[in-house]
């Protein structure tokens, strides 16, 4: 089997009508979906739903309140299928039970799903098994290029591993400044290194008060640095005993004060007042 690129479409349940008249194919094409919206009575937590059909627009129509399978959490699709007409329900179904698989627990979703398929859904050779394997690294890539980070795993929001030389230095990415951010109870700096990842360096300070925005996973990430030593408290102040990396600059600025806060605001040039933001926005000109 060789299966030609993924075909992905993103549309609001209002739409839904229109798209099916546009795209008459999906009536019999095989795909996989997400139904996304938001929590009843939680504004702050969303809702997945993930399925597989061999009609995957029909089936989409069994989902609008009052029909079959109504979900009335409904507000966003992602539908996948691929370009050519390869796709089976053997293979949707594998990739449905990976999918539901991979959402992690613990994260601001909550998977409506409440059956679990087996790993083995579909019953797929190895040599499918490989091609499916890429077309969700495709479907995982393209939901978080639309917005939603229903299969990041927010415990990896730091790296233990730091790109360093054999004397323990970073590997500073070439002609990037060093970022700061200070306030009370900490002080910290950052540089950017040859990975892309975003590292608080060494003896930089954290605040050990958190605030009431401080978002659960990094409670969790504060946590789990106290725990293994990477933050020491000494003199009413977290010390970082190593360089530590983020994959983004709102989590380095999070742990650091012990706040949520937007990290491209946050951090400035070491030296200046230029933000993050404004230091990236010139890098393009």
């Amino acid at each position: 089997m060789a299966m030609s690129p993924i075909r992905a479409f993103a549309f609001r349940k209002s739409q839904y009508r229109q798209v099916r008249k546009d795209y008459p194919w999906i009536d019999d094409r095989t795909g996989v979906y997400m139904l996304i919206g938001p929590e009843r009575n939680n504004n702050h937590k969303l809702t997945a739903y993930i399925g597989e059909s061999e009609n995957v627009g029909e089936r989409l129509y069994g989902h609008i309140p009052g029909n079959k399978y109504q979900n009335r959490n409904w507000v966003d699709t992602v539908l996948l299928s691929s370009n050519d007409d390869m796709l089976t329900d053997a293979h949707g179904r594998y990739v449905e039970s990976h999918l539901i698989r991979s959402v992690p627990k613990g994260s601001r979703w909550h998977l409506m799903n409440t059956k679990i398929p087996s790993k083995n859904a579909g019953n797929l050779r190895s040599s499918d098994r490989s091609i499916m394997d890429q077309f969700l690294l495709q479907a995982k890539t393209l939901v978080g290029c639309l917005g939603w980070d229903l299969f990041r795993n927010f415990y990896d929001l730091t790296q233990q591993s730091v790109s360093e030389d054999q004397e323990g230095q970073v590997m500073q990415s070439p002609d990037t400044p060093k970022f700061i951010v200070r306030g009370g109870g900490y002080s910290a700096e950052m540089v950017i290194d040859t990975s892309g990842n975003f590292v608080v360096l060494k003896g930089s300070t954290a605040r050990v008060r958190e605030t009431n925005t401080l978002q659960n996973t990094y409670r969790r990430i504060r946590r789990s640095f106290v725990a293994d030593g990477t933050l020491k408290e000494r003199g009413g102040e977290f010390v970082f005993t190593r360089n530590c990396s983020f994959q983004t600059v709102s989590a380095a600025v999070a742990v650091v004060k012990g706040a949520s806060e937007t990290g491209r605001l946050a951090w400035k040039v070491e030296g200046e007042q230029t933000t993050y933001a404004e230091w990236e926005e010139s890098q393009g000109e």
